[in-house]
């Protein structure tokens, strides 16, 4: 048996269903707040807030978007078409911004939510534009 085999049936993610995620990370970032530096606030969840409702960043936005916590791995819920939507979103932000590494472009100096949040809006309506 190939792991592919061994994997879960799902469907594959859509064009729609990576916007999805970017839109619902938005929506994150919007209700959350924004942070650089780590994918969550520790010091938030420390207070005992859920790291879910902590501050995140572009990437730990687009995991709770994804798969409800900023940390992808932790939870024994995650389902691989989770994680594989974060991946997805991740890269297609990536792309918008010309960038792969977009932990490192939220974290630049001068960086601004608005910039974050602008990215991820424009990258989603390219998305649904290609479906």
């Amino acid at each position: 048996m190939t792991v592919l085999e061994a994997l879960p049936v799902f469907n594959l993610p859509t064009a729609d269903d990576v916007a999805y995620v970017l839109t619902t990370a938005v929506a994150v970032l919007e209700t959350n707040g924004w942070l650089q530096g780590n994918l969550y606030d520790a010091a938030e969840a420390e207070t005992g807030t859920p790291r879910s409702a902590c501050r995140v960043c572009a990437v730990g936005a687009l995991n709770v978007a994804s798969a409800g916590t900023p940390v992808l791995g932790l939870a024994e819920e995650e389902l691989p078409k989770a994680i594989l939507l974060a991946d997805l979103a991740r890269a297609a932000l990536g792309e918008y911004v010309d960038t792969a590494g977009v932990t490192v472009w939220n974290d630049t100096p001068g960086r601004t939510v608005e910039q974050v949040i602008d990215a991820m809006r424009a990258t989603a309506a390219n998305l649904r534009g290609r479906s």
